[in-house]
C-alpha cells in the first residue's frame, strides 16, 4: 500500500470509526489500482527483479525504473560479463548486441522505485475527496445565495480530478 487510512484521517482531521475505516481502505485499493494501472507501473518495489527478453538487441527497457543496480545478465544460461553491462537508470544497454537469433537473455537488478511525494499527497487528497462525497454518490452539491433567493445545483465529477491527473501525468510510462 502506499497510503493508510490514518494518513486520509490526518488530512481530514478527523478520526474514522471501525466503518469508515474499512470504506477508506477500499478507496485507497482503488485508487492506487488506478494510479498503477494508468502510469504503466509500481511505485514501490522491494528486492531483486528478474525479467526475461528475446535477444537480437543491446538496449533492454524493464518493467520498475529506476534501476538502482545490475545484479546479473545471463544470455541462454551464460553470464554476461559485467564490464560490458551498463545502467541508463530507465534501461539496460548491452555493449554488443547479442546474436540475431532468438535468445534467452534474463536480466535481474534491484529498483530504485519509490513512492513521489507529490503523487503520495495527490492519492491521500483523491481518497479524502471520494470519502467526503460517499454519500452524494460522488456528487457534489454547490449552492449560491443572493439575499432571500438559494440555488443548488449538483456539479458532477468527470472521474479523477484535475490535481490527480497532472500529478499521475508526469509519471506515466508509455506502453511498451
Amino acid at each position: 500500500m502506499y497510503i493508510v487510512n490514518t494518513q486520509v484521517a490526518s488530512f481530514l482531521n478527523v478520526t474514522f470509526t471501525p466503518a469508515e475505516q474499512a470504506v477508506v481502505d477500499d478507496i485507497i485499493a482503488a485508487v492506487e489500482e488506478y494510479a498503477n494501472s494508468y502510469c504503466n507501473r509500481l511505485f514501490i518495489v522491494s528486492g531483486n527483479q528478474t525479467e526475461k527478453f528475446d535477444g537480437g538487441v543491446s538496449a533492454f527497457f524493464v518493467k520498475y525504473p529506476p534501476i538502482d543496480v545490475i545484479v546479473s545478465v545471463t544470455i541462454d544460461g551464460s553470464l554476461y560479463n559485467p564490464a560490458n553491462v551498463f545502467n541508463y537508470k530507465s534501461h539496460v544497454k548491452l555493449q554488443t548486441n547479442p546474436l540475431p537469433r532468438r535468445q534467452n537473455v534474463v536480466i535481474v537488478y534491484t529498483s530504485a522505485v519509490t513512492l513521489p511525494d507529490d503523487l503520495k499527497h495527490a492519492l491521500i487528497r483523491w481518497t479524502a475527496q471520494i470519502f467526503k462525497s460517499r454519500e452524494d454518490a460522488g456528487k457534489d452539491v454547490s449552492r449560491v445565495t443572493v439575499g432571500s433567493v438559494s440555488i443548488d445545483w449538483l456539479v458532477r465529477q468527470g472521474g479523477v480530478p484535475d490535481f490527480v491527473q497532472a500529478v499521475l501525468n508526469r509519471y506515466r510510462l508509455d506502453p511498451i
